[in-house]
C-alpha cells in the first residue's frame, strides 16, 4: 500500500488477538510489528460476568442475586451486583454468605479491601447493610440490620479488592 497515508486506511473497530499493528521502537528508532494481543496483554486488564450464590441464610426467607460484573486492572478488582432480600417473619436483621468472583479468588486473602452496600429502599433511615470478608476464605458475609420486621429490600453491592 505504498503511497497511502495511515490516516487514509479503513478503521478496524474489533481487532482480533492476532492482528498486526505498526509500531516504532524508540530504543533504536526502527519500525516493527506487534500483535494486538501483545498490546492488550501489556495493559493487564480483564473483565467478566458472575452470579454469586447465597448460602448460610440466617433470618432470611430469600436472597435473589442478579448477575454481576467484575473488572481487573493490574492489582485491583472492582465488582458489583445487586440483590433482593426478604427477612423472615418477626426478624429485623439477618445475614448470608457469598463466594467472591473467581477473578478475586486468584488473589491473596486478608489484604486491603473495600466494600460498599447501598440499601435502595430506605424506610425509617435505620437500615444498614455491611459486608465482611471471612478470614481465611474467599467469601463474604453480608449482614442486614435495622429493617422493618419481616420486610426486605433491594441492595446494591460494590466491592474493590486489591491483592
Amino acid at each position: 500500500m505504498a503511497g497511502i497515508k495511515i490516516t487514509e486506511l479503513p478503521i478496524l473497530t474489533e481487532p482480533a488477538i492476532d492482528d498486526v499493528l505498526y509500531i516504532v521502537d524508540n530504543t533504536d528508532n526502527t519500525s516493527k510489528q506487534i500483535t494486538f494481543g501483545d498490546v492488550k496483554g501489556a495493559f493487564d486488564i480483564d473483565s467478566g460476568l458472575f452470579t454469586p450464590t447465597a448460602t448460610d441464610l440466617f433470618h432470611l426467607d430469600s436472597v435473589n442475586i442478579a448477575e454481576g460484573t467484575w473488572l481487573r486492572v493490574g492489582e485491583s478488582v472492582t465488582f458489583g451486583f445487586y440483590f433482593d432480600i426478604v427477612l423472615s417473619s418477626g426478624e429485623s436483621s439477618g445475614s448470608f454468605t457469598i463466594d467472591l468472583p473467581q477473578m478475586v479468588n486468584n488473589f491473596v486473602v486478608q489484604k486491603s479491601n473495600s466494600w460498599l452496600c447501598n440499601e435502595s429502599q430506605m424506610n425509617l433511615g435505620t437500615e444498614s447493610v455491611l459486608a465482611q470478608q471471612n478470614v481465611g476464605t474467599q467469601s463474604l458475609t453480608i449482614g442486614i440490620n435495622g429493617f422493618d420486621v419481616g420486610s426486605g429490600g433491594k441492595v446494591n453491592f460494590i466491592g474493590i479488592y486489591k491483592r
